[in-house]
């Protein structure tokens, strides 16, 4: 068990929508005692204010957008491996369904696989994985996302876990899955389709912390709506030039690999 510095500062009045899933995530920060951790802000619904976190870590310059506040001169993110809070009631009894969809991704990716580590903090565990998860915006969204797919027990997710054992089988069957009103289920069909030739051509297509973490943005709202994996995987243009730049790669690339027209619009 790993012992978790609850976050201490002042927690801002977040500006977030509903999730199907509460499951709230924070990251944390290494000690010089391998069993003890801190947490490195308070804990957030939406997953946007994380990658949030790491821009401001990264270019050093603070960052407040819909009540989060992330100061660079006195927090600091941990970028040589990803270290994950993730919280949620009742979570300890999904440690498994959370680490058999991580290291079914992490094998596709040729990476460390995550260790899921219990915590003393009530609901909530500790992830521990690969320094590639933190390169990119896309990746820590799509690292936060999986956990929060694996512990939603609507039927669909839960029998599509529990049947398709291979990534390719478990992707083929997330992109016919007709639309549903749970958020997350509504973005299985786009990552079904896009996201296997995304964590393999992750150089290819530039998800870079230069490309995606410190590129410059005109308005930060654009980078904390458009930045993440899902905005990546939907055809639809989205205002930050570099989101469309990568996006223009990865049609491409899917072409190439599918043989498919238009792949992405």
């Amino acid at each position: 068990m790993k012992k978790i510095e609850p976050f201490r500062g002042k927690a801002g009045d977040l500006s977030e929508i509903y999730q199907a899933v509460g499951m709230q995530f924070s990251f944390a920060l290494p000690t010089s005692d391998p069993d003890k951790f801190k947490q490195v802000h308070q804990f957030v619904l939406c997953r946007d204010f994380l990658h949030d976190a790491v821009r401001a870590h990264l270019t050093g310059k603070p960052y407040r957008i819909y009540g989060f506040v992330f100061d660079p001169s006195k927090d600091t993110v941990y970028t040589r491996r990803m270290l994950m809070l993730v919280k949620l009631p009742g979570i300890d009894k999904k440690m498994q369904r959370i680490e058999n969809l991580l290291h079914l991704f992490e094998k596709r990716m040729k990476v460390k696989r995550t260790i899921v580590h219990k915590t003393n903090l009530k609901n909530t565990l500790l992830l521990e994985g690969s320094r590639v998860w933190m390169a990119s915006s896309q990746m820590v969204s799509l690292y936060t996302l999986l956990p929060r797919i694996a512990c939603n027990d609507n039927k669909i997710v839960v029998d599509s876990l529990e049947t398709h054992k291979t990534f390719r089988a478990l992707m083929s069957f997330w992109k016919d899955i007709k639309y549903e009103s749970d958020s997350d289920i509504k973005y299985l069909p786009a990552l079904g389709k896009y996201v296997g030739t995304i964590i393999s051509n992750r150089s290819a297509l530039g998800l870079t912390p230069e490309k995606t973490l410190t590129v410059p943005v005109a308005v930060n709202s654009y980078f904390h709506n458009y930045g993440g994996i899902v905005s990546l995987c939907q055809a639809n243009n989205v205002p930050p030039k570099h989101v469309n730049d990568i996006r223009k790669t990865l049609r491409k690339l899917h072409r190439r690999k599918s043989g498919v027209k238009n792949a992405v619009k």
